[in-house]
């Protein structure tokens, strides 16, 4: 079976507008927390962002997810059953408090998951230096320099005596050279 691209887009924004169908449908309930929201207030909501009510599966997915996320009590003071659910379509329910939690997670679980992807870019970026960087240096550094480096440091009364190495280049063919001890005064 193929499918043109047409379809295939089509497709693909349809499975991302409804993978955020339970996500829309708390944040909506979250906006009525004051007031409440009947399921035929959701539900026209959701047929203005384009959502197809005509399809039984959407229909009783969010049925399904509106009872288990909002809550109401009749007048009789009894919690509504999903098989009641039908009778008070037009009244006002609440957002339960784990769903608020729920939407909360999710909020922040979107919020780590940007973080993270921030954070390994930045890492990749210090890995790229620190691969690229000593590479650079030995491609583009003056032939005839030598490395120096302190051999021995000993500190006396605020005096620092440092014994400096010369390490000379493998062309070099002269012997190593100890230079004098450096006296730096007043350090501390």
């Amino acid at each position: 079976m193929e499918i043109s691209l047409e379809q295939f887009e089509k497709a693909l924004k349809d499975i991302r507008k409804n993978n955020s169908l339970y996500v829309k449908i708390l944040r909506i309930g979250l906006t009525f927390i004051d007031t409440g929201i009947s399921y035929n207030g959701l539900k026209s909501l959701l047929e203005r962002e384009g959502y197809d009510f005509n399809n039984n599966c959407i229909e009783l997915a969010v049925k399904q997810w509106f009872y288990d996320s909002f809550h109401h009590k009749g007048k009789d003071g009894k919690l509504v059953s999903l098989e009641d659910l039908d009778n008070h379509l037009d009244c006002g329910f609440i957002l339960k408090g784990d769903s608020g939690l729920l939407l909360a997670d999710h909020d922040a679980s979107k919020m780590n998951l940007a973080v993270a992807r921030k954070a390994m870019i930045i890492s990749i970026i210090a890995l790229m230096a620190s691969i690229l960087i000593p590479i650079n240096d030995k491609l583009f550094s003056d032939k005839g320099e030598t490395n120096i480096k302190p051999a021995n440091t000993i500190i006396v009364r605020d005096t620092v005596y440092m014994e400096v190495q010369s390490i000379p280049k493998a062309s070099d063919t002269l012997p190593k050279q100890f230079k004098p001890p450096i006296r730096i005064n007043n350090v501390k």
